[in-house]
């Protein structure tokens, strides 16, 4: 995120940076400091601060003032460079302005604006700013989306998976992912109960479906084991909380995270007119470092080296099965995904990159 404050160009990477109309954002410096002796990603970050400060120099004070607020707005931008790929080969360099967004005193949004960074785009080109020395400086892509040829049979499938997620736990159209998790959790706990012949109040079935569906800890894990009248279960939930309850969870929200990701997977390769400079050389090199990221990473599994190797081999077992259950290799397009806004609000849609991210991420990071 990056904004002009009194008289320089100043980039936020996080909340605390945006409060006070960026009143401790960073400077160009400071962005360079920041990502001193880091290689390819300090020449990206630093490259890219300089190339902006260029550019919106270039404005007039009149429209640095429209489109950054004297610190209170700012540009929500992308860095495609090259040596940074995370995963998508772009075969880019290039800043993509996303939107402007303005933020009160405390760092919440006021207002994000899709249009706006339309007219600063086309300010810096009136000025013949948008090609700099490192990066062209430039709108994201809007994209067509192509319906697809097998429309019919994709919409039946993906309501049937979400009709009979439904139908399992008595669910209505209505009801919210909240109440899912609600009902799964539900069962999930009566079941395990019933193996130490004990019926779960239903203030400690709400506290543990509190705790281990929604993350609220607002009654600690001592005060629901006292409300417990039965050892076996009660030794149950303590030995179950932490790993293995975060595991649960993931199961849970397994059959909704595969609906969206199939979803992704059928649009994403539906668009046209994407940022690539050639997508089938993109595909080719992703499927080439995925399958080198899953020979290494079964190669460490195997060595002393690695300590959970057990945990190395159950990650990549559940990432394949992710990636195979919306379409495998086939599934791969060249790029993360598409962002869109329903009813005012910004969602971000993606397929096949959430498992293949997770792969190429594991010895990486």
């Amino acid at each position: 995120m990056v904004t002009y404050k009194d008289g320089q160009v100043r980039a936020a990477r996080n909340k605390g940076h945006l409060k006070n109309a960026g009143e401790t954002s960073l400077t160009v410096k400071q962005v360079k400091d920041t990502f001193a002796n880091r290689g390819s990603i300090q020449v990206a970050f630093s490259e890219a601060m300089v190339d902006l400060e260029a550019a919106i120099n270039k404005l007039t004070p009149e429209q640095k003032q429209d489109f950054f607020g004297n610190g209170t707005k700012f540009v929500n931008f992308e860095i495609l460079y090259p040596d940074t790929a995370n995963v998508i080969p772009y075969g880019a360099t290039q800043l993509r302005l996303h939107n402007i967004t303005e933020y009160d005193p405390a760092g919440n949004v006021i207002n994000t604006d899709t249009d706006k960074v339309h007219q600063l785009e086309g300010a810096i080109r009136q000025v013949e700013a948008q090609n700099q020395k490192t990066y062209e400086i430039r709108i994201t892509d809007p994209v067509t989306i192509n319906k697809s040829a097998d429309y019919k049979k994709q919409k039946e499938e993906l309501v049937g998976m979400l009709t009979a997620l439904r139908t399992k736990f008595n669910l209505n159209r209505t009801d919210k992912i909240s109440i899912y998790l609600q009902a799964w959790w539900k069962q999930y706990l009566t079941n395990t109960a019933k193996q130490y012949k004990y019926d779960v109040p239903a203030d400690v079935m709400q506290q543990l479906i509190n705790r281990w569906a929604f993350s609220n800890k607002d009654v600690n894990i001592k005060t629901i084991r006292d409300g417990i009248q039965n050892e076996d279960f009660k030794n149950w939930v303590v030995s179950f909380d932490g790993k293995e309850s975060i595991n649960q969870k993931k199961i849970c929200v397994r059959p909704i995270e595969i609906l969206f990701l199939r979803l992704g997977v059928y649009v994403l390769k539906n668009i046209s007119q994407l940022v690539s400079i050639n997508p089938n050389d993109s595909v080719r090199q992703i499927k080439a470092d995925l399958d080198d990221a899953i020979s290494r990473i079964k190669a460490s599994a195997s060595t002393p080296e690695m300590k959970d190797d057990g945990a190395a081999l159950a990650f990549l077992k559940r990432e394949l099965t992710r990636l195979k259950d919306i379409g495998g290799f086939k599934a791969i397009v060249p790029l993360e995904g598409i962002v869109f806004k329903y009813n005012g609000r910004l969602y971000k849609l993606t397929g096949a990159f959430a498992p293949i991210n997770q792969i190429l991420g594991y010895l990486k990071f």
